[in-house]
């Protein structure tokens, strides 16, 4: 299997520390997905509802737009959602990249301990040429 591509990124935990963001690509993701009973995680596409009614989700994502992730360190769903998927791994997309990296360093800061951003997100999951 590919080892992920990582980078640094600047993003502040509870404790100020900088985190590192790690990046999925689409064979791992096709791989993590074809390993979902063994090994489960959480998949969020943060695009808004009428982006994923034109495409379709990735697999078994849950739809949590980037408005609504924004929201929730400072909702009282925060413990809740920490506490369903807290120790899953998380991968967040969207519809190019840019808002899947900025909703998984909330994860991050809300506490989730195994984030990754798929970067290629729904522009290369849905090209019919690849």
């Amino acid at each position: 299997m590919l080892s992920s591509t990582r980078f640094l990124c600047r993003c502040l935990s509870a404790g100020g520390l900088t985190q590192e963001l790690r990046i999925v690509t689409k064979n791992e993701l096709q791989n993590k997905l074809s390993a979902l009973k063994e090994k489960p995680f959480v998949l969020v596409d943060v695009r808004n509802p009428d982006e994923c009614a034109a495409t379709g989700v990735i697999g078994h994502a849950i739809n949590i737009p980037l408005p609504v992730v924004e929201s929730l360190p400072n909702s009282p769903l925060k413990d809740a959602l920490a506490a369903f998927g807290g120790d899953k791994e998380v991968i967040v997309y969207c519809r190019s990249g840019r808002r899947s990296d900025a909703a998984a360093k909330i994860f991050q800061q809300m506490g989730f301990k195994d984030v990754a951003s798929y970067k290629g997100s729904a522009l290369e999951w849905f090209d019919k040429q690849q």
